[in-house]
């Protein structure tokens, strides 16, 4: 798929019901959430969001192309790539349900389309369509016990690194004496 195709709010609901997160929507409520969507397009190098930015308030899902999500570490020098962001992916979640600024740089590697999910529809959505607003927010925590999870993950590992850099550590003091 390239950047310039043209959607339908079919293809768009079948792509959110399929990914991951929100499998098992049922085809009706995904074309209700479709419908509140506005398709955005981006260029490769484009910042979909920008770490430590102000947060807009949108949900986008990745219809077409690919984003590399990132977040700079060491005094802000180096980043840290967390992942890609294929069709069928959402970013922006995490600011999305809070508000708060970017905790990550989304940069279009590639010509892309997104259909973004601004807050306030979320509301509209809530009161005219609360099953679609359930599935969605049902989704969302699907993908933020996800990233948890892995978070938790990364903690242990890292956990491990640690206790063993600390033994390395005291085995060479020891030598030294």
């Amino acid at each position: 798929m390239s950047g310039t195709e043209v959607f339908t709010l079919g293809q768009i609901a079948d792509l959110l019901s399929s990914s991951m997160a929100f499998s098992g929507m049922p085809k009706k409520e995904a074309i209700r959430v479709a419908e509140m969507m506005a398709m955005r397009r981006f260029e490769p190098h484009d910042h979909l969001t920008e770490e430590g930015a102000e947060n807009q308030g949108h949900l986008m899902l990745v219809v077409s192309g690919e984003a590399r999500i990132t977040s700079k570490i060491v005094n802000d020098v180096e980043t840290l790539v967390y992942r890609l962001a294929k069709p069928g992916h959402v970013i922006g979640e995490v600011g999305f349900i809070d508000g708060r600024p970017h905790s990550a740089t989304c940069t279009a590697t590639c010509q892309m389309q997104v259909a973004v999910l601004k807050r306030e529809q979320l509301a509209v959505l809530i009161e005219q369509e609360p099953k679609a607003a359930m599935q969605l927010m049902a989704g969302l925590l699907k993908i933020m016990a996800q990233r948890l999870r892995h978070s938790n993950t990364t903690i242990q590992t890292l956990g491990v690194v640690h206790l063993g850099l600390q033994k390395e550590i005291e085995n060479l003091k020891k030598a030294q004496q």
